[in-house]
């Protein structure tokens, strides 16, 4: 197929009717002339008068469809198709005489996602009423409307720009098709867990915040509210897709970089659990985060402002969204690499934390014992806590990554999408729950420490 020679031009995503014996989908977009359709047998006019034919172009005026967005040109746009006369039932071989026909456009791309240019020995068939129609493509043949193609020139890789003007063919997604309660469905639970992450920061800065660890959960709640909100907002923009997917890749870098924050809190205050330290970290952690999730950003404005951030997660199988034409032009290792550093830090500090609340179960004194029996069960609560976080973070991820690695239908992807959705609730719950327990766990872990000091008082003195 000499279509797949222009392949390079991919942008976006619409899909496309079956043909019916050259019948006609009747739809306000595609009928763009005052024409009447009528039932009965075929019959052909014999245009010779000047008509007009008006058709979608893909990009403003003065650029043309490149690798991956709309590019500037120096060649002017001449639309030079074949037109057609056709009724209900058939269509006319012999195109109208071109002195006859004066193409007029309008901007609309009509493609979500991804589109191909045919190639002009294919010989795309305008009809009359601005119509395409396409045969020999397989699952594309049919009559089209003009919310399934536009044309345009065409800016290769090799950055020339041919005079010639394509029809581009609005891909059609074979992995999605989500009906329109799923994307209500996810879109709701999005909706709540950025709302119960921005309470819960809210809630827990509002708290007596002298402890560094409650300080990192609220950064991190922050950071993951943020994550939510764009998420949605991207799913309604109509412009705008390199800045909103910047911000959003700073904010998943800043939420996975907090976590990571999260053990290495949690490993410091096991480690120096005998010292007294009323030293506030958390000026030092905002500006660990906030550099090295500047970092990895600046990667991606050296790459001509493209976000890296893979385009699952702007969620383009909704087909609701118009931001998720970079692929060709990002770099997901450095995204990826940046997420894989986090995960590892927390992991190192995970292992080191259960290394050192064992040897600190055994003293040479029994102050000694005293001292970690009365921290010991603040810290466990802390490391579960901690845990089922960080687990709840990756499982998310790991649903958002798996549609890569297998190909499932929208059936076997919902629930993936259902469960990123509900992460904030499965992190408040969490994070609730523990708090309800720690609230009094000062008092209680005084009044045990009393209790066996009481004991090896009482016995030291028998002895």
């Amino acid at each position: 197929m000499k279509s797949l020679v222009f392949c390079a031009a991919i942008l976006t995503y619409s899909g496309v009717l079956t043909q019916t014996e050259f019948g006609y989908h009747r739809d306000t977009k595609s009928v763009t002339s005052d024409e009447q359709f009528r039932s009965g047998p075929a019959k052909i006019w014999n245009i010779s008068v000047p008509t007009d034919v008006l058709l979608p172009k893909c990009c403003p005026y003065g650029k043309a469809v490149g690798l991956g967005n709309c590019t500037d040109i120096s060649v002017n746009f001449q639309p030079s198709f074949h037109v057609h006369e056709h009724n209900e039932t058939a269509f006319d071989d012999v195109p109208i005489k071109s002195e006859y026909i004066t193409f007029k456009t309008y901007i609309q791309d009509p493609c979500e996602r991804k589109k191909f240019p045919l190639s002009p020995d294919e010989d795309p068939k305008i009809l009359l009423n601005g119509s395409l129609l396409v045969a020999g493509l397989g699952e594309y043949d049919g009559i089209l409307s003009h919310n399934q193609f536009c044309i345009d020139n065409l800016k290769d890789t090799t950055n020339t720009t041919d005079s010639t003007v394509y029809a581009f063919l609005c891909i059609r997604e074979h992995i999605g098709g989500y009906p329109q309660w799923v994307f209500s469905i996810y879109i709701s639970l999005t909706t709540v867990s950025a709302m119960l992450f921005g309470a819960a920061a809210l809630f827990f800065y509002r708290q007596d915040l002298q402890c560094s660890q409650k300080k990192s959960f609220v950064a991190y709640s922050f950071s993951m509210s943020g994550t939510y909100i764009l998420i949605i907002l991207i799913q309604f923009v109509s412009g705008g897709c390199k800045v909103y997917g910047l911000i959003l890749q700073f904010f998943i870098l800043l939420s996975f970089a907090w976590f990571a924050i999260l053990w290495f809190d949690l490993a410091w205050m096991i480690h120096f659990y005998q010292i007294k330290d009323n030293k506030d970290r958390s000026y030092f952690y905002i500006a660990s985060a906030v550099i090295y999730s500047t970092i990895f950003l600046i990667v991606s404005f050296s790459n001509d402002f493209t976000p890296d951030i893979p385009s699952s997660f702007f969620k383009p199988q909704f087909k609701k969204t118009v931001c998720s034409g970079f692929d060709a032009e990002q770099h997901n290792v450095s995204f990826y690499t940046a997420l894989l550093l986090a995960v590892l830090s927390s992991l190192i500090s995970l292992v080191y934390c259960l290394i050192k609340m064992n040897q600190n179960r055994y003293h040479n004194t029994s102050q000694g014992v005293i001292l970690w029996q009365k921290t010991s069960k603040r810290f466990r609560y802390m490391f579960i806590q901690c845990f089922l976080i960080v687990k709840t973070a990756l499982i998310s991820l790991i649903a958002d990554i798996a549609p890569i690695f297998f190909e499932l239908d929208w059936s076997g992807q919902t629930p993936l999408l259902f469960l990123q959705g509900m992460q904030g609730m499965f992190v408040v719950a969490i994070a609730g729950s523990f708090w309800s327990y720690m609230k009094n766990l000062d008092e209680q872990i005084e009044e045990e420490s009393n209790a066996r000091t009481d004991l090896l008082e009482n016995k030291n003195f028998e002895v």
